[in-house]
C-alpha cells in the first residue's frame, strides 16, 4: 500500500508540474500566438496565389504543374513561403485520410503541402480550404484562454491538494 501511495503521489505531482506549467504558457505566450497567426496568414495567402496559378496552368496546358514548374512560377518572391522549396504538389491518388476529411476529388484535382518547420499545412483544391490556424482561438486547448487558464488552475489546485494529503505520515505510537 506504500507504494502505490508513492507512486499516486508522484504522478499528481507531475500532474500538478504540468498544469502550472501549462499556465505558465498559456498566459505569456501571445506574442509566440502573434507570430503564428501572422506566418499562418502569410502562408494561406501564398496557398491561394499559388492554386490560382496552378488552375491557370491547368486550363492553358491541359495538366497539373509538376513541383518544380509550381514553384517556378507560382511561388516566386513575393510568396509568404520561407522555404519555396518546402512546397509541394499532390496528384491522385489522395490518402484516405484526405478524402475522408474534403469528400471525393474532382479528376483534376491537387492538395498542395508545405513544411512549416514543425508540421505540414495542406490546402485542398476541390474544398479551397487550408489546413493553417487562421484564428487565436485554435492555439487553445478549450478554444479560450481564460478558459484554460481556469481549468488548468483548478487542476493544479487539486492535484496539490490531493498530493499533499498522500504524503508520508509519521507513525504515532499507541498510548497505554
Amino acid at each position: 500500500m506504500n507504494r502505490l501511495r508513492i507512486s499516486l503521489r508522484i504522478a499528481l505531482i507531475v500532474f500538478a508540474a504540468y498544469a502550472a506549467l501549462n499556465i505558465l504558457m498559456v498566459a505569456t505566450n501571445e506574442d509566440g500566438i502573434d507570430r503564428s497567426l501572422a506566418k499562418g496568414r502569410g502562408i494561406h495567402a501564398s496557398f491561394k496565389n499559388a492554386a490560382r496559378h496552378i488552375d491557370e496552368y491547368l486550363k492553358s496546358e491541359g495538366r497539373l504543374p509538376t513541383t518544380q514548374e509550381m514553384t517556378k512560377n507560382a511561388v516566386g518572391s513575393q510568396s509568404g513561403f520561407d522555404n519555396p522549396e518546402s512546397l509541394w504538389i499532390t496528384e491522385a491518388p489522395f490518402s484516405s485520410d484526405i478524402i475522408e476529411a474534403n469528400g471525393t476529388p474532382p479528376p483534376n484535382g491537387y492538395v498542395l503541402g508545405y513544411w512549416r518547420g514543425e508540421w505540414i499545412e495542406q490546402y485542398v483544391s476541390w474544398t479551397r480550404k487550408s489546413s493553417v490556424a487562421l484564428e487565436r482561438s485554435a492555439y487553445y486547448l478549450t478554444g479560450s484562454q481564460s478558459l484554460d487558464l481556469v481549468l488548468s488552475s483548478v487542476a493544479l489546485v487539486v492535484m496539490s491538494f490531493f498530493a499533499f494529503k498522500l504524503r508520508r505520515r509519521k507513525s504515532v505510537p499507541n498510548a497505554a
